[in-house]
C-alpha cells in the first residue's frame, strides 16, 4: 500500500478537517510511549474520527504487515512507497487515556492494541 492510497482512505473514512494521520518525521519519538502521552493540550475527539481512525490503522496493518497481531497496529507506518507516517498524536494520547488502546513491545517496536474496551467500542466485541 502507498502513503498516497492510505490518505485517500482515510479522506473517504473522515470527512472532517483534522485527518487522523500525520508525517512521520521522527522516527525514534514514535517508538516511545512517554511521547505519545505528553505534551499537547488536552484533546476531544469525535466519535466518527475515532472510528475512521481506528478502522484505518487497523486496515493498513493488516494490508502492510502479517507480523501485527489482529486488533492491533504500528506506531509509524512504513508504506511501499518509502513514505512514512504515523497515527494522530493527540488521538492516540485520548485513546490510551480512556484505555481504549495499550501500548506494548512487539518484534522491537511499539504497537497500539486495543484493550476489551476499544474491542467493544470499535469492532463491536464484547467486553
Amino acid at each position: 500500500m502507498t502513503s498516497t492510497e492510505a490518505e485517500t482512505l482515510v479522506a473517504d473514512a473522515y470527512q472532517g478537517d483534522s485527518k487522523p494521520m500525520s508525517k512521520n518525521s521522527n522516527l525514534r519519538n514514535t517508538q516511545s510511549l512517554d511521547w505519545w502521552m505528553s505534551n499537547g493540550k488536552n484533546e476531544t475527539i469525535t466519535q466518527g474520527r475515532k472510528q475512521a481512525a481506528i478502522q484505518s490503522y487497523l486496515h493498513f496493518a493488516a494490508r502492510s504487515r502479517d507480523d501485527i497481531p489482529q486488533g492491533a497496529f504500528p506506531a509509524a507506518f512504513l508504506f511501499s512507497d518509502g513514505e512514512r507516517r504515523r497515527p494522530d498524536k493527540g488521538l492516540i494520547k485520548v485513546l490510551l487515556q480512556a484505555d481504549m488502546i495499550a501500548g506494548r513491545q512487539h518484534n522491537g517496536e511499539l504497537i497500539f492494541e486495543l484493550t476489551e474496551r476499544g474491542r467493544a467500542q470499535f469492532l463491536g466485541q464484547a467486553a
